[in-house]
C-alpha cells in the first residue's frame, strides 16, 4: 500500500510530464491491486479517467469487482461480470445467436484465470466469477457444460490423471482452444507432479499441434506450458540506441564505450541476448526503412549523439562510410532472427482509424509532449482535422503486429512490439485488448513477458 501511495504522489508531482506521470500512475494501480487496497484503486481510477486507456478493461473489471465484493456488494459484482461478458460476446449487430450463452461462459472462464496470469490476489475475484458462471449455467445446459463439470470434479476432488486426460481430450474435440486451456488449468493447480505433469503437457501439446492452424497467436497468449516463444517486432528507436552503443565502444580507448547503465542500453542488450533463444526478433519493414534513412552516413549518425560527448578525431578516424555500413548491417542481423519476409504476403490490412480516434485525448497529450521536447515539428498523421496521431511508419508497425497476432504461425505464442515511443506505450493496454499484441519498453517488462 505504501508503494502505491508513493507512486501516486510521485506521479502527481510531475503532472506536466504526461507520459511519465501516466506510466507511474499505472504502477500505482498495480501496487494497489497487489496490496488489496481496492477502494483507493477505484477512487484513483474515477479521479483520473485517462487511466482507462492505460489499463486494460479486464484489469479495471478486476479492480471494480474486487472493490464491490470486498465492500459486501456481491450482487453488484456478479452482475458487473455478466454485463461485461455479455457486451463482449453479443457481437456488432446487437444480436444474440445460438452460441451466445456458451461464449459468455467461455469468456468468464478466461476472466477467472486473470489473477493467476498476472500474479494478483484472487480472494475477492474468483468466487464472484464462479457465482456469475452458476448464474449463466441456470439459463441453459449442454453436453459441453456437463463435460466441464466432470472435468472440474475430477481436477479438484478425484484427481485421476487418466480420467482427467480423457475428459480434456473430449472437451478439445468440441473446442480445441477450450480443451488446451483446461490442460493448462490442470497443470497450474500444482496438484500433480513429475510424470503426471509430463502426461498433461504431452497431451496438451499433442492437441495443440493437431489444431494450431485453427488457433491464432492472440488466443495463445495465456498458454504458458506449450513452450511457445514470443515474436518481438523491434522499432527504430531501439535499433538506433543499439547502433549508438556499438559505435561508442568502437571509438572509446578501452572498448567499453559508455559506462552509463541506462534503461535504453539494458533494453537493447537484453533483446539481443534473448533473440533466437527465448524469443524471435524481427524488424518490421517500416522500422527498417526509417532506421536506414536516419543512419545513411556518418554525419547523420553523429547528429544522433546530441546528448553525448564524442571525440571528433576518433570518430572521423573510425566511423567511415564503409565501416558504418558494416555496423548497420550487423545491427539489422542481430535483431532479425525470424524471417518476416516469408510471411509478408499473409499480412492483412488492419483498420486503425477507429481505434486512434477513440483515444484522441491520449494522442493529443502525447503530441503536446513531443512538440515540447524538440524544436522541430514532429511528423504526425492527420485524422478528422487533427494532426496529432502517430506517424505513418508507427501505424504500419501497429498494423503488422495486429495482423501477425491474427495468424496461426508455428511456434509463436505472443506478438510484442519493442519500443520506447510514447505513441505505443501510453495505449499499450488498449492495443493488447483490441488487437492482441503487447508492447514492451524496458528490460523489466521484457523479462516479465518471456
Amino acid at each position: 500500500m505504501n508503494a502505491a501511495r508513493a507512486y501516486k504522489e510521485g506521479a502527481l508531482k510531475i503532472e506536466d510530464n504526461y507520459e511519465e506521470s501516466s506510466l507511474i500512475l499505472r504502477k500505482a494501480m498495480i501496487e494497489y491491486a497487489h496490496s488489496g487496497t481496492w477502494k483507493e484503486a477505484v477512487e484513483l481510477l474515477d479521479q483520473k479517467p485517462e487511466l482507462e486507456t492505460l489499463l486494460t478493461q479486464r484489469f479495471q473489471l478486476y479492480l471494480r469487482t474486487c472493490a464491490d465484493n470486498n465492500a459486501g456488494k456481491t450482487d453488484i459484482a456478479t452482475k458487473r461480470l455478466i454485463r461485461f461478458v455479455s457486451e463482449q460476446e453479443k457481437g456488432s449487430k446487437e444480436e444474440f445467436d445460438s452460441d451466445y450463452n456458451r461464449r459468455r461462459k467461455e469468456a468468464l472462464e478466461l476472466i477467472q484465470r486473470y489473477p493467476d496470469e498476472h500474479n494478483l490476489p484472487d480472494k475477492n475475484f474468483k468466487g464472484r466469477v464462479k457465482a456469475a458462471l452458476l448464474t449463466l449455467e441456470k439459463s441453459g445446459g449442454s453436453r459441453e457444460s456437463d463435460l466441464e463439470r466432470r472435468f472440474q470434479l475430477e481436477l479438484h476432488e478425484m484427481k485421476d490423471i487418466f480420467e482427467l486426460t480423457l475428459l480434456g481430450e473430449q472437451i478439445a474435440e468440441q473446442n480445441p482452444l477450450r480443451g488446451i486451456r483446461r490442460f493448462e488449468e490442470a497443470i497450474e493447480t500444482g496438484y500433480f507432479k513429475g510424470r503426471q505433469v509430463e502426461q498433461l503437457r504431452n497431451t496438451q501439446r499433442a492437441v495443440f499441434v493437431s489444431q494450431r492452424t485453427n488457433i491464432p497467436i492472440k488466443d495463445r497468449r495465456t498458454l504458458k506450458n506449450l513452450g511457445l516463444k514470443p515474436l518481438i517486432l523491434v522499432d527504430t528507436n531501439v535499433l538506433i540506441h543499439a547502433l549508438k552503443d556499438d559505435l561508442l565502444q568502437e571509438i572509446s580507448n578501452d572498448d567499453f564505450g559508455s559506462f552509463d547503465w541506462s534503461v535504453e542500453r539494458s533494453f537493447h542488450m537484453m533483446l539481443r541476448r534473448q533473440g533466437g533463444k527465448e524469443t524471435f526478433l524481427s524488424i518490421p519493414p517500416a522500422a527498417l526503412s526509417e532506421f536506414k534513412n536516419r543512419v545513411k552516413n556518418p554525419d547523420a549518425v553523429l547528429a544522433l549523439f546530441n546528448d553525448t560527448y564524442i571525440d571528433r578525431k576518433q570518430w572521423k578516424k573510425k566511423v567511415t562510410p564503409d565501416f558504418l555500413k558494416k555496423k548497420v548491417k550487423q545491427i539489422c542481423k542481430s535483431f532479425s532472427t525470424w524471417p518476416q519476409e516469408d510471411y509478408s504476403n499473409k499480412l492483412s490490412k488492419i483498420e486503425l482509424e477507429e481505434f486512434l480516434l477513440k483515444h484522441e485525448n491520449i494522442f493529443e497529450l502525447v503530441d503536446e509532449q513531443k512538440r515540447k521536447r524538440t524544436e522541430d515539428i514532429p511528423v504526425r498523421t492527420e485524422l478528422n482535422g487533427k494532426e496529432i496521431y502517430p506517424e505513418g511508419g508507427d501505424m504500419e508497425i501497429m498494423r503488422d503486429a495486429a495482423s501477425l497476432a491474427s495468424l496461426p504461425l508455428q511456434e509463436i505464442g505472443n506478438i510484442l512490439v519493442a519500443t520506447r515511443d510514447s505513441d505505443f506505450r501510453l495505449v499499450s493496454r488498449a492495443l493488447e485488448e483490441e488487437y492482441g499484441f503487447g508492447v514492451v519498453s524496458d528490460a523489466q517488462q521484457l523479462n516479465s513477458r518471456i
